[in-house]
């Protein structure tokens, strides 16, 4: 595993210097002892449909849906790209008359407490392209500096769940509550010097908030500056939260996700904010949702 760090300018004189630290993951081997898992069999096309496939040479070739002439109709399994693992992941559902519906897994690498491996990380409910139920939930706050500081709550509901097997001497756990922020600058001159975003997550399961930083720079720069990180300016490294417990009958419990931009400049912050509960195992029958409180 690679580790690259970069440290920033202390923007505040009571702040601590603002550092940003990611890690660049890559998918763990198989280990000699672990049996294969068969794949299951795909799922066949309806009666009145055809099954299309996208081919080629490049990672989404093996994408492939029904089809009732040139509406998606049934089945279908896709590829897409996770810019922050640097993986490829799978989104297996159905499409009724061109809309997802139903259940719409994404399985993939996904870090989750102290083990890497292939798992479903996001598990939604559709009804014709309308999502019921989601075990993460997004936000969208603008900052600016009248008003630098934000925080938003999220609830996290959940059943039919149970501690996975200690991990190398650690407790066991559920999996882990992510966060991940991504934020554009707008409104800015190119001339305005850098800044931080700060992020904390909190929960009833840490001490202490969990904190990453991003580094800031004016979108209407056309030369922004190069750091040892590989996610764009803006983008702060997921925070991970252990989610140590859950009563098989079910638990209910908030986080809360605080958002500071340090040293605001002229514009404003536009901060997407994702959160998401997911848990090491997740038997079919055992539902999470998590939905984000109005401010």
């Amino acid at each position: 595993m690679m580790v690259v760090s970069w440290v920033g300018m202390a923007c505040t004189s009571h702040e601590p210097t603002p550092s940003l630290t990611f890690e660049d993951v890559t998918v763990m081997s198989r280990p000699a002892h672990e049996v294969p898992v068969q794949p299951e069999p795909e799922p066949l096309c309806p009666r009145g449909t055809e099954r299309r496939e996208r081919g080629g040479e490049g990672p989404d070739a093996l994408e492939w849906w029904c089809t009732r002439g040139e509406v998606p109709h049934g089945p279908f399994h896709d590829q897409d790209f996770d810019e922050r693992s640097r993986t490829w992941y799978e989104i297996r559902g159905e499409h009724v008359d061109g809309q997802r519906h139903g259940l719409v897994e994404s399985v993939g690498f996904y870090e989750v407490e102290h083990s890497g491996r292939s798992r479903v990380f996001l598990r939604e409910q559709l009804d014709h392209g309308r999502v019921v139920r989601s075990n993460e939930a997004s936000v969208r706050v603008e900052l600016d500096a009248a008003a630098p500081v934000a925080t938003r709550r999220f609830v996290v509901k959940a059943m039919g769940l149970a501690p996975t097997a200690e991990w190398e001497g650690e407790p066991a756990a559920i999996g882990s509550f992510d966060v991940e922020v991504s934020s554009t600058w707008n409104d800015a001159p190119a001339s305005a010097s850098p800044s931080v975003l700060r992020v904390e997550l909190s929960s009833p399961t840490t001490s202490a908030p969990v904190r990453a930083d991003a580094l800031l720079h004016p979108l209407a720069d056309a030369d922004p500056p190069l750091t040892a990180s590989a996610l764009p300016h803006g983008y702060v490294p997921t925070m991970t939260a252990s989610w140590r417990a859950c009563e098989p009958a079910g638990c209910e419990l908030e986080l809360a996700v605080t958002l500071r931009w340090l040293a605001p400049g002229p514009g404003h912050l536009d901060v997407h904010v994702i959160t998401r509960a997911v848990p090491d195992a997740w038997p079919e029958a055992a539902s999470i949702e998590v939905t984000a409180l109005r401010e």
